[in-house]
């Protein structure tokens, strides 16, 4: 008899905790996180250059964007809507940033610079993920806040024609990046000297005789190639070499 309240006892204490150990399982089952950790995954950074991003610990967060030229702030697919503008416009035509002659081929009902266009407050309302729009808001050559398409050198802006060419800029939040605009000079504006880079392009962005090369990952002046050099000059000496 005595065994037998034994083994009651016994189990009366383990049912409990069987049932518990059983619930945290389930518990731990049903938990789902955002990601995997350790988990990496595409994003895009604001400028459109392609990154990654790594599940945090948790797997409730991500680290921050990353492309090869090093941490970027992210585009959002969830906050990134050119449609947010505000400004009117049609619901037909071409999308915004496309290339376009007249006005009235665009959805917002504004050509400039080659391409559709339209009044801004925030890069946000230049951006659709989902529709693969890129651009930023940027105030060009004393023009009002406008939506630019993003480049990474004149070859991206010579699908707009004359006289949209690749240049460095400050957004309206301050942040400087590389657009398609008119920029109302011969040479438009590029990175300055000491900026970061991984090519000479990162530095004269495609533009001919500017005498702007990287070098040790840094914007500096000088040449690797003639063309490097302005009209009549040639490059020479080591690396960087000089124009003369």
């Amino acid at each position: 008899m005595l065994r037998v309240m034994r083994r009651l006892l016994a189990l009366m204490i383990l049912v409990p905790v069987v049932g518990g150990l059983m619930a945290a399982c389930e518990d731990d089952e049903g938990a789902t996180g955002l990601c995997t950790s350790g988990e990496n995954i595409f994003c895009r950074c604001r400028g459109g250059e392609a990154g990654t991003k790594q599940c945090a610990e948790d797997g409730m967060s991500f680290d921050q964007c990353t492309a090869p030229s090093g941490p970027c702030p992210e585009i959002g697919g969830s906050s990134s809507s050119s449609s947010s503008s505000g400004t009117g416009g049609s619901s037909s035509g071409l999308a915004l940033l496309e290339p376009c002659e007249e006005s009235s081929e665009c959805q917002s009902e504004l050509c400039r610079m080659g391409y559709c266009t339209k009044d801004c407050a925030k890069w946000q309302e230049c951006t659709d993920e989902v529709a693969e729009i890129y651009g930023d808001c940027v105030a060009v050559a004393g023009m009002v806040q406008q939506c630019v398409p993003y480049c990474y050198s004149q070859d991206d802006c010579d699908l707009f024609g004359q006289p949209s060419e690749c240049g460095y800029a400050p957004a309206v939040d301050a942040l400087y990046v590389v657009v398609c605009a008119d920029w109302g000079v011969d040479i438009p504006p590029l990175p300055p000297v000491g900026y970061d880079c991984l090519s000479d392009t990162d530095c004269n962005l495609g533009h001919l005789g500017t005498e702007l090369v990287c070098e040790f990952d840094f914007c500096i002046g000088g040449c690797h190639l003639p063309e490097d050099c302005p009209t009549g000059t040639t490059c020479s000496g080591g690396s960087p070499g000089a124009c003369q």
